[in-house]
């Protein structure tokens, strides 16, 4: 009998953050343990669900767009506004040069064909990623949490639209 991929992903998802609890050795956050149990039941080792059809359409255009809105439920921005929202603006700044100075190189030498997708690539977060870890490691009550929280927002907002010339 073969279940179907997105029962697999919905075991997982359930399964994450059960395992993440457990007492035993090192925690590791469930977002880590979902991308292994992805890796494992992926196409590359034991092959029982892809991310074509329906489970491509739920992880890729509902999954970022459900992944944006938690991020968007996260954002306190009377917490982030501000100085950490200045830091962090300047600091994607200036992430952004030097994504666009190591693109540009890459370009020149012939390794690369789009460098201004390589250079946003290299300059933004992974925001929805950061947020579970953050808020399941207590981070985003410290005083690192709106520091972190605004360089992902910012970092971020690069994505939030497809680059037309990418």
């Amino acid at each position: 009998m073969e279940a179907h991929p997105v029962l697999l992903v919905l075991t997982i998802a359930v399964i994450a953050p059960l395992l993440a609890e457990l007492p035993v050795g090192i925690r590791m956050p469930a977002l880590v343990l979902e991308m292994v149990l992805g890796i494992i039941v992926g196409p590359h080792v034991l092959g029982l669900a892809t991310g074509e059809g329906l489970l491509g359409w739920l992880g890729g255009t509902l999954g970022l767009a459900a992944l944006f809105f938690m991020a968007g439920l996260e954002l306190d921005l009377a917490r982030v506004g501000g100085r950490p929202l200045t830091h962090a603006a300047r600091g994607w700044a200036l992430s952004l040069l030097l994504g666009l100075a190591a693109a540009e190189t890459l370009h020149v030498l012939g390794i690369v064909h789009a460098p201004i997708a390589i250079a946003l690539a290299l300059s933004t977060t992974a925001l929805g990623a950061l947020l579970p870890i953050l808020r399941d490691t207590g981070e985003l009550e410290t005083n690192l949490g709106p520091l972190v929280l605004a360089a992902g927002a910012v970092g971020s907002s690069d994505r939030s639209s497809s680059c037309p010339w990418c």
